[in-house]
């Protein structure tokens, strides 16, 4: 059962970060912001953490049935990871409407040119190994900044009776 609640956990950090927009947005800032994350490949980008989340989502399964790892993965692999590639459009729809209700159409306007100029593209095109970088370089970060707390707590768990996580 803890594997499963570790699941939930992750799917609903990965809902929180991404939150569904409660403001209707301008119609002609959507379309813009729709152009813009056109121009920037956002949904390749997305594409790109979801397959790192991935990795994730099946060791939480493997974990959770030990005994029955490759099965779980195939099981995710073949109802879980289509679902996810099916309903990425709608991740579109959720980025736009994050952008429009946070700039004008004009802005957006603004952004997109930013994009169409040489700099622009050079963004959009190193986008993909920033963010694998930079996943990366946060990952180590946190392990590294978790394993000094662990340090600093262990004297205190210890003298309460308390274990380590790990």
């Amino acid at each position: 059962m803890r594997g499963g609640k570790m699941l939930g956990v992750l799917l609903a950090a990965m809902l929180a970060a991404t939150p569904l927009a409660a403001n209707a947005a301008d119609e002609a800032a959507l379309e813009q912001a729709r152009l813009v994350i056109r121009k920037t490949n956002a949904l390749a980008r997305a594409d790109q953490v979801l397959s790192m989340m991935m990795t994730q989502i099946v060791g939480l399964l493997r974990n959770a049935n030990p005994a029955q790892g490759d099965l779980a993965q195939k099981i995710f692999e073949e109802y879980g990871l289509p679902t996810f590639r099916k309903r990425m459009p709608e991740m579109g729809e959720v980025i736009a409407q994050v952008y429009a209700n946070r700039f004008t159409a004009d802005e957006l306007r603004q952004v997109g040119a930013f994009y169409d100029t040489p700099v622009g593209r050079k963004l959009i095109d190193q986008m993909p190994g920033i963010t694998q970088d930079s996943m990366a370089a946060g990952a180590a970060w946190g392990q590294s900044v978790a394993q000094d707390v662990l340090k600093q707590m262990m004297p205190e768990l210890e003298k309460r009776g308390l274990k380590a996580p790990i």
